[in-house]
């Protein structure tokens, strides 16, 4: 049953479709958190205002710190009474369809204060139409119209025991929320009897991009573009949905076929395979690289592999040590093209010919045996590695010619000199 909100003053519940906020309001009269879009709504827009709503605004990178504060001050203050109803969100930020339960935002958890999860399902037989708005879906007056078309519409709601952060984990200012919000996604979904994933709101917008793509419309229907961008942002931090949307529209247009995957023939003729001029990658190199990418080992790229690996280079800069050093490694293994964790001298020197262009030979060898500290006339990955971070600026700008293509047009693909001069990515 539900609690005091003295005792809960944050409700939670599950988010399928455009009725369930209906529901909240007439069941707590509580005030809602909503996208500031909702306002413009006609007359859900002057109702939701009633409410005292807060409104979060995605567009604007300082809304996300204000609604925080306020989400934190007003759940304070229900607890000391200031308030007579309770906040009520739904952390996963976005309608579902109802069969997973993914990934919960923080907002409701920040304050770390008890809040007691609602369990909303629409039973229903088939034949008859689920409330959900999920993706692809009818509009939202189509849906509403349709729902009015039915004699009745059926609701569960279930009060789950408030839940509190017990752990001194779920304690802390950061990752404390997280967790917090984790344990209680996995309450919903025991309860659901539905999995949990790691899917959210930007996957949702990922996907609305996508489908302007008419002509892999179907392959993306099936999630080409749903990726977990929240699992890819938790290791590479600098990744937004701005630049998502950039490497997907990247991905498109290199990807000629129309199952949206892109074979490793459309992938060596974009990074402009060159056995000749050490400034590109020869054939090897490049079916090495196309096989590291290929995380599922299908003989293609999908669009979450293209993702991790061009949002990895994108990252990289000698001012960032961890994600250069991830960047190195992953060159390195490029250029070990027999997978053997070695590099000889024949190998070694096309990277210092590109990296040195101006050098003569026995400049590559001084250099190749400076990397060598073992003397085992090979080159092991914490030598490359070690010696390329004190080189970190010369690297760099050969890293950034060479991965240029499938991050954007390489500028120049003419140049049998140093083309170095000017860095072609930001």
């Amino acid at each position: 049953k539900k609690v005091p909100m003295s005792e809960a003053p944050i409700v939670v519940a599950n988010h399928i479709g455009p009725v369930e906020p209906i529901i909240l309001a007439v069941l707590t009269w509580g005030m809602p958190v909503a996208a500031i879009e909702n306002a413009s709504i006609p007359f859900f827009g002057a109702l939701t205002k009633i409410f005292l709503p807060i409104f979060i605004d995605r567009q604007n990178p300082d809304s996300r710190d204000l609604v925080k504060q306020e989400i934190e001050s007003r759940a304070k203050a229900v607890t000391e009474g200031v308030y007579r109803h309770p906040l009520y969100m739904f952390p996963e930020g976005t309608t579902t369809n109802g069969t997973s339960v993914i990934n919960f935002k923080t907002g409701a958890f920040n304050p770390r204060l008890p809040v007691q999860p609602l369990l909303i399902q629409f039973p229903h037989t088939p034949g008859h139409i689920h409330p959900s708005w999920g993706h692809p879906a009818p509009s939202l007056l189509e849906l509403i119209f349709r729902l009015l078309c039915e004699p009745y519409n059926r609701c569960r709601l279930t009060w789950l025991p408030k839940v509190e952060p017990v752990s001194p984990d779920e304690m802390t200012e950061w990752p404390g929320p997280k967790i917090f919000a984790n344990r209680v996604q996995r309450i919903f979904a025991e309860e659901l009897g539905t999995p949990t994933t790691q899917y959210s709101f930007e996957d949702m917008k990922l996907m609305q991009e996508a489908l302007k793509f008419s002509s892999r419309k179907l392959a993306l229907e099936q999630g080409g573009a749903a990726v977990e961008l929240k699992v890819i942002q938790s290791i590479i931090s600098d990744l937004d949905i701005k630049d998502a949307k950039a490497c997907l529209k990247r991905f498109h247009s290199l990807a000629k076929t129309k199952d949206g995957e892109l074979t490793y023939e459309e992938f060596e003729e974009t990074m402009g395979v060159n056995e000749i001029n050490n400034l590109y990658l020869t054939s090897k190199e490049c079916r090495r690289m196309f096989d590291l990418l290929d995380d599922d080992q299908s003989g293609r790229l999908n669009f979450r592999e293209f993702l991790v690996g061009v949002s990895l280079f994108r990252a990289a800069s000698p001012d960032c040590s961890d994600t250069f050093e991830e960047v190195l490694k992953f060159c390195f293994r490029i250029y070990d093209t027999e997978g053997t964790g070695k590099i000889d001298y024949d190998h070694a020197t096309h990277i210092l010919r590109a990296i040195k262009p101006d050098g003569t030979e026995e400049e590559w060898k001084a250099t190749f045996n400076e990397i060598d500290k073992n003397d085992n006339e090979t080159l092991e990955e914490s030598e490359f590695v070690a010696w390329a971070m004190g080189n970190g600026k010369d690297v760099f700008q050969h890293l950034n010619f060479v991965f240029s293509p499938i991050v954007d047009e390489r500028q120049d693909t003419t140049r049998s000199s140093d083309p170095l001069t000017e860095p072609l990515l930001e």
